[in-house]
């Protein structure tokens, strides 16, 4: 997982320190169903409000129901669909940290 402050390409409104961002949350097949996606989700969180930062967004595939179901039942809120570059079709989420 790759956890960013700062992401111009895939949401340009958001100005740098006003979220937090996960990227490239993966995990390997043998680890699947042990609780590592909600632990490193937690970690994002948890470092969100360590950094005093009132959200966290992240994407992924629009047709890719299992990891939306994952990213929903942390709390994530679906925001908008989008095809990225025309060719990617986008689900975005946000979770706001209280």
């Amino acid at each position: 997982m790759a956890l960013v402050d700062y992401d111009p390409l895939l949401w340009p409104d958001i100005q740098k320190g006003e979220s937090l961002f996960i990227h490239k949350l993966a995990v390997k097949r043998r680890a699947a169903g042990n609780g590592v996606s909600n632990f490193l989700i937690r970690f994002a969180k948890e470092e969100c409000k360590r950094r005093n930062i009132p959200c966290v967004r992240l994407d992924c595939d629009q047709f890719r129901d299992k990891v939306r179901k994952i990213y929903e039942n942390e709390g994530f809120v679906y925001v908008e669909e989008k095809c990225f570059r025309d060719k990617y079709p986008t689900a975005f989420y946000v979770y706001k940290a209280e």
